[in-house]
């Protein structure tokens, strides 16, 4: 028996809706917009080399807990084989990304209209997708985005009635998050909160994240075997973040100025917080209680948060899923108040002008690729200049030439590269993150800046990388030896190391 055409267009209509407003916000321009970033690109050539049975950050053995890019495998696996599915290409790591918010987005539709109610669920969705942090971050690629999806499972879940099934999904959805960043575990204390009363819960809640974790240092053991890199890794991580938490939130007075800025950062956040606190009540305290609890742990040795917005989206989504309990909390209020339902359902539906709003704003920007992140400054500004620098690289070396290049243009290449960070490291000199330089037996080749074939100065560099302690060294040295350029344009230059034979470019000297 077929459903009644009512049922059916409940049933259809929000999924088209996600499905139109994603495919239009996230699809367009995916690969050059927003520009490349460094992290993504970090991201994506450890990815593409662990499917290649190689644990590396180009030229030092990755053990997956080093503060330098401390990306768990499953992540790593999950980009780097999509990926492959495109060439080796960035879109394919970006696709994944664009489908994570897809995937929280229906999650909130189908998954939390139980919790919420068709239509609020249906607007927080709606809101998730067509804000613009959203837009910008879940179409590069962090291992950010990877938590989100799990915690919106595991706290929807949190939020049915306890039980080995809604536990189990809980514990899925931070074994999810395991698999990304060792910033999951930001999700766990409200999780043990939410379940306090219920001990039996614990087991379904925190094995999945349990043994994805121990599989993570295993391999990370394992793979670099006889060497016992993961142990120095693991305590160069854990003196990295308690210099890091000490020095952004060492008062109450830098705490409070922290979280502050965050929800001042624009309306969105100011209204998500007092809607954050409308959740606690008992139907809905998971939400509430994650939420606030997440974003304290997160926001409060972060100054920069409101700027570097990308470790946010972990939040992100638990903020704007108090927006639908606000929106049910005020329909149930008013209902017994004895406001009629037909109007009830009007001006519900009237509140999804505001998502559409803002994707009528944001369409133009995606169809167009002109997408600007708060961080632009840092981002490539130019992605067709690297690749032509790129392209003349590969022309003019092979798979054994060492190059010494930022990773925005280090995984277009064939050779064998390093960033001046690392180069600094290999030189003995402390610099971020080695802030204890990295013994030899840990790179996985040699970094050497005077074995470098080339060097390659981009936009990133000047902009940060030459700023970082002792890096100036390294270009000291070679600026001694008079590296000639022998490729430039608006952002990168390229020069060559004098110790090695002129080559005739196969394109002449560009100015592009």
């Amino acid at each position: 028996m077929k459903p009644p055409p009512r049922k059916l267009w409940i049933l259809h209509m929000p999924l088209l809706l996600v499905l139109v407003v994603w495919s239009v916000l996230f699809l367009p321009n995916l690969r050059t917009s927003p520009s490349w970033y460094g992290d993504e690109t970090l991201a994506l050539k450890a990815g593409l080399d662990l499917t290649h049975g190689i644990a590396a950050h180009r030229a030092i053995w990755n053990t997956f807990w080093h503060p330098y890019a401390p990306y768990q495998p499953g992540y790593e696996y999950l980009i780097g084989w999509a990926a492959r599915l495109f060439g080796s290409d960035i879109l394919g790591g970006r696709l994944v990304n664009a489908l994570l918010a897809l995937g929280i987005a229906l999650l909130i539709t189908f998954y939390g209209r139980r919790i919420f109610g068709i239509l609020p669920a249906l607007f927080s969705a709606l809101l998730f997708l067509t804000y613009e942090q959203t837009v910008i971050h879940f179409r590069w690629i962090f291992t950010h985005n990877l938590i989100a999806f799990g915690f919106v499972l595991s706290v929807l879940s949190l939020a049915r009635p306890a039980g080995r099934r809604n536990d189990s999904l809980a514990g899925l959805g931070l074994g999810i998050s395991s698999a990304a960043l060792p910033l999951f575990i930001y999700g766990l204390p409200p999780a043990w909160l939410i379940r306090l009363k219920r001990p039996r819960s614990w087991f379904w809640l925190f094995l999945p994240a349990g043994i994805i974790v121990g599989l993570s240092l295993a391999l990370g053991w394992f793979m670099h075997l006889p060497e016992q890199f993961l142990w120095q890794d693991l305590a160069a991580t854990a003196r990295f973040y308690a210099k890091s938490s000490g020095e952004s939130s060492a008062t109450v007075s830098s705490v409070s100025l922290n979280i502050y800025r965050f929800f001042t950062q624009d309306g969105w956040h100011t209204a998500g917080f007092v809607m954050l606190l409308v959740c606690l009540c008992r139907r809905f305290y998971a939400i509430g209680l994650s939420g606030l609890m997440i974003a304290f742990l997160l926001v409060q040795n972060r100054q920069n948060l409101h700027v570097f917005y990308y470790q946010a989206v972990i939040f992100l989504p638990l903020m704007i899923m108090a927006f639908a309990v606000t929106e049910w909390r005020i329909v149930v209020t008013l209902r017994r108040r004895g406001v009629k339902t037909r109007l009830l359902r009007t001006l519900q539906f009237a509140l999804l002008a505001l998502p559409i709003s803002q994707f009528v704003r944001l369409a133009p920007q995606t169809l167009s690729g002109t997408l600007k992140p708060r961080i632009q400054h840092w981002a490539t500004q130019s992605t067709s200049e690297v690749e032509q620098a790129a392209r003349w690289l590969n022309e003019n070396t092979s798979e054994e030439d060492l190059v010494i290049c930022n990773v925005n243009i280090a995984w277009l290449l064939k050779a064998k590269t390093a960033d001046l960070q690392q180069a600094t490291s290999w030189a003995g000199f402390p610099t971020w993150p080695f802030d204890t330089p990295l013994p030899r037996a840990q790179f996985r080749y040699d970094a050497n800046i005077a074995a470098a074939r080339f060097l390659v100065i981009g936009d990133i560099d000047r902009r940060w990388t030459l700023a970082q302690q002792n890096v100036d060294k390294m270009v000291g040295a070679i600026a001694d030896q008079e590296w000639p350029v022998v490729w430039q344009g608006p952002n990168y230059l390229i020069a060559r190391n004098p110790k090695f034979p002129i080559i005739e470019p196969a394109n002449p000297q560009s100015s592009n």
